[in-house]
């Protein structure tokens, strides 16, 4: 009895401390919550991908919403709309834990990425990467 009392006195505070170190460590959504343009998407293994909206005539805007909802328009046309989470992945270019963007509709398209490792996020501009090792990310400019 007095076994079981102690194992899981011991699990509850190994549960604890994760919980309060995700919590910790995870990016608040208040950093992306906005509009954001499309600007370029860049990388690849010999860093060959170059895509802007000149190049490929798409206006794409990423609308964040606070309620975890999104919106992607392309050339003013609605192409996806659901929620969104973010989770701490493990960053295959430092190691680093990072947030994670991932949509609920698998929204697709060659030229941009969406759903992805936020790896740089400032109030005018955010970077999409796809954590994969074609290192092929996005970039966005706030417009709201």
């Amino acid at each position: 009895m007095k076994k079981s009392i102690l194992y899981s006195l011991i699990l509850m505070v190994i549960l604890f401390f994760s919980c309060n170190n995700n919590a910790q460590n995870n990016m608040s959504n208040d950093d992306i919550i906005g509009e954001w343009n499309w600007v370029s998407t860049n990388g690849g293994f010999a860093f060959n991908v170059h895509e802007t909206p000149s190049t490929t005539e798409e206006i794409i805007v990423l609308k964040i919403s606070k309620n975890y909802s999104y919106l992607i328009l392309e050339n003013d046309t609605i192409v996806s709309e659901g929620t969104y989470s973010l989770v701490l992945k493990k960053s295959i270019y430092d190691g680093n834990m990072k947030s994670y963007l991932t949509l609920s509709d698998n929204y697709s398209n060659q030229n941009v990425i969406i759903g992805g490792l936020i790896n740089n996020v400032s109030k005018t501009e955010l970077n999409i990467v796809d954590n994969m090792h074609d290192g092929i990310g996005s970039w966005f400019k706030r417009i709201k």
